[in-house]
């Protein structure tokens, strides 16, 4: 029934628009939009953004070198390969949670107006090209490598499948793919997590991926298996919302989940959203979510506030949401949040405008 009004209130919405709409209330930044082999670098006080061209090649012969020791994360429960998650044991956490960020700028000058430790986590976004039976990408996997290394922090690679492409055409490419993946893990000394086809529930729904459940699961399991690099890379499962599909979480799991042992950590990407802005952490990320992958790590794949990152009074709302999420979810461990600001809209970031200090010191 949820199912039903929530497409119901789209198509009202779609009918009404008018030629220069607000987002609906679930969409999702149009930074996940991006043309193939460009990448954007946002200016630092202002929307604007340059285009930088980048190549499809991986770069090799250079060691990534991450500062600092590790500390285990997943205790029991299922994992994916050779040994736990883990964050660098000199990051910066806040009442226990790893902080990261999705971000383009040096991870440890945005950090510093909160903490001189670096983040946990620092992350970019790859998007696959399908050309010729072949699968490249739109910049260089590890492109964001060097930046992550250089403050000992864990890559996470937000991996999205070529747009009109079905996941189980990518799955025929899995060995490459796997080759890829080893190719970059090889030059990293630290942990990789793969976020294959993130928010997969929301971006099937809308197109932006092309195909379903038992496609999606061929296509993990193939590029899991694929993956040789197990000690380093750890694949991380993130949807969106359940409901931001009309399912519950017992049917998100059976369309989607690829199988024990194929999965590290888990996670769910978490934006506040209009018109209310009074959502829950546990709106986003249910209890039944955490309960259901309860031996699994939980870490917010990207946090922030839509649309264009919303007003300062929003974001400190919700980064109090984020920081507090443990009360109702166990192996809730950490977040990235979304400190970007993509072309054409506003600053997502915390980290630049006060609240972050105000909030996490």
């Amino acid at each position: 029934m949820y199912a039903y009004w929530l497409a119901l209130l789209f198509l009202l919405h779609s009918v009404n628009a008018s030629p220069h709409p607000h987002p609906h209330p679930l969409a999702k930044p149009r930074h996940r939009q991006r043309p193939a082999n460009v990448v954007y670098v946002p200016a630092p006080s202002s929307s604007t953004s340059t285009v930088v061209q980048q190549s499809t090649s991986i770069p090799q012969g250079t060691t990534l070198g991450q500062t600092g020791g590790t500390t285990g994360g997943t205790t029991g429960g299922t994992t994916g390969g050779g040994g736990s998650v883990s964050l660098p044991a000199s990051c910066y956490k806040y009442n226990g949670l790893g902080v990261g960020l999705q971000a383009l700028g040096d991870p440890k000058s945005i950090i510093s107006s909160v903490t001189n430790q670096p983040p946990c986590m620092y992350g970019r976004f790859i998007t696959m090209i399908s050309s010729g039976g072949q699968i490249t990408y739109d910049q260089p996997l590890d492109t964001g490598a060097s930046k992550a290394a250089s403050v000992g922090a864990v890559y996470v690679v937000s991996l999205k499948p070529p747009k009109g492409v079905d996941f189980t055409v990518i799955a025929r490419s899995a060995s490459q793919i796997g080759k890829d993946i080893d190719a970059m893990a090889a030059g990293f000394q630290g942990q990789i997590w793969l976020r294959l086809a993130h928010e997969f529930n929301w971006y099937v729904q809308n197109g932006e991926y092309t195909g379903d459940g038992p496609g999606f699961k061929e296509m993990w399991t193939a590029i899991s298996g694929a993956i040789t690099q197990k000690s380093k890379v750890k694949m991380y499962w993130c949807p969106n919302p359940p409901s931001s599909t009309g399912d519950s979480v017992d049917e998100l799991h059976q369309k989607y989940w690829p199988g024990d042992g194929t999965v590290d950590l888990v996670g769910i990407d978490a934006y506040l959203t209009p018109p209310s802005y009074n959502g829950k952490f546990s709106d986003s990320v249910p209890t039944e979510f955490c309960n259901k992958y309860q031996n699994l790590d939980l870490y917010l794949g990207e946090a922030g506030v839509l649309p264009s990152g919303g007003t300062q009074t929003q974001q400190k709302y919700w980064l109090d949401q984020v920081k507090n999420g443990k009360s109702t979810c166990g192996n809730y461990k950490g977040f990235l949040w979304f400190e970007m600001t993509p072309p054409g809209e506003g600053n997502f970031g915390v980290f630049s405008n006060g609240v972050a200090a105000a909030e996490l010191s």
